[in-house]
């Protein structure tokens, strides 16, 4: 596949969902499907129910950069 072709199909996506992986320190990975419009924070605390953790002591990170829960997914 191109990399043209591959822009297209990330791009023209029309799939309201996502799929997440969230990894924790140890490894574990759990899988979200989640809305492109939803607040990341519904997902962070979920996550956090799951894993029996405090939201407040635990920090989201994407390619090393801190999540904040109240922006958007994608826009």
């Amino acid at each position: 596949m191109s990399t043209s072709t591959a822009m297209s199909c990330v791009t023209g996506v029309t799939d309201p969902y996502i799929r997440v992986k969230v990894k924790g320190q140890d490894g574990t990975g759990l899988f979200f499907k989640i809305r492109r419009d939803a607040k990341l924070k519904k997902l962070m605390n979920v996550y956090c129910d799951r894993c029996t953790m405090d939201l407040i002591s635990t920090v989201f990170l994407f390619d090393g950069c801190r999540i904040q829960g109240s922006k958007l997914q994608m826009r």
